[in-house]
């Protein structure tokens, strides 16, 4: 007799997943009468494709700080406002091994390289938090700079806690500082790493600066203007429609440069560090 193996579920599948989820939140969002939009590459999918970009099958959100604590906070205490999906963040699940939160399909389980976290199939919902004024701040590699050197060191402590061999990295020295770190992480709780990366990206406000980004997650912390969020249209996406901020062709210019040129073909590929299964 055959055994009965699950099978990997198809990127067809966690596209048709994710915009179900995507309109579910799209509900909650307007009962709450807050702002969301798509970013990244779903953005440039929507503007260039008219939909998913055609090797990938991430789904992208961002909120403004504000908007995004009432959403978690309220999706948290009536559970039954996003069901069937849930949400997943480190302050409702104190093991979440990211900072952003993820809207979640129990009906899938996906499992990580490298972790011994698992979740549903998902959809990324980012906090885009203020950065003030001077962009020369956070920028600078003067050691007067110490919110960014902070942000990169206690994200470096996160995934080296999550990490089942946090020995990771191209080289030996990369290697072995990575190995040190995740191994002094593990002895403090997973939120307790979460909770210090959360204050610093909470340093600025919204309202009171010029520039916003994602602080507590981007590889390199990059400004984007506060004016280009200001306002909501609509594109065409698949078979619905998705709301982008209002500036979005110069939130993708100053991303991607010039992102209505396709990459190289070596460069057409999912970066996915999970396998996903339907239950």
């Amino acid at each position: 007799m055959a055994e009965n193996i699950a099978k990997p579920v198809s990127k067809d599948e966690i596209r048709n997943v994710s915009l179900k989820i995507f309109e579910k939140v799209l509900q909650v969002c307007d009962k709450l009468d807050i702002n969301v939009w798509i970013m990244y590459g779903t953005l440039i999918g929507a503007v260039r494709h008219k939909g998913f970009i055609s090797w990938d099958d991430d789904f992208d959100l961002i909120m403004k700080r504000e908007d995004y604590d009432k959403f978690i906070a309220y999706c948290s205490k009536n559970r039954s406002a996003l069901a069937p999906y849930y949400v997943d963040h480190f302050t409702v699940n104190p093991d979440y091994p990211f900072y952003i939160a993820r809207i979640c399909d129990p009906n899938y389980v996906l499992k990580f390289d490298n972790m011994d976290y698992t979740s549903g199939m998902f959809i990324d919902l980012y906090p885009f938090d203020g950065m003030g004024n001077n962009l020369d701040y956070w920028r600078s590699k003067k050691d007067s700079n110490k919110y960014t050197r902070k942000i990169e060191l206690i994200k470096a402590l996160i995934w080296g806690h999550n990490f089942k061999n946090p020995f990771i990295g191209s080289s030996l020295p990369r290697k072995t500082v990575r190995g040190l770190l995740g191994l002094y992480a593990k002895t403090r709780p997973n939120k307790h790493w979460m909770t210090k990366l959360d204050r610093i990206a909470r340093t600025f406000t919204w309202n009171e600066s010029s520039y916003v980004a994602p602080v507590g997650w981007d590889n390199r912390v990059r400004g984007l203007k506060r004016e280009w969020f200001e306002g909501t249209t609509w594109l065409k996406f698949e078979d619905i429609r998705v709301p982008v901020p209002a500036k979005y062709k110069k939130i993708l210019k100053e991303i991607y440069g010039n992102y209505m040129e396709l990459p190289s073909k070596d460069k057409q590929v999912a970066t996915h560090f999970y396998t996903a299964y339907r239950k």
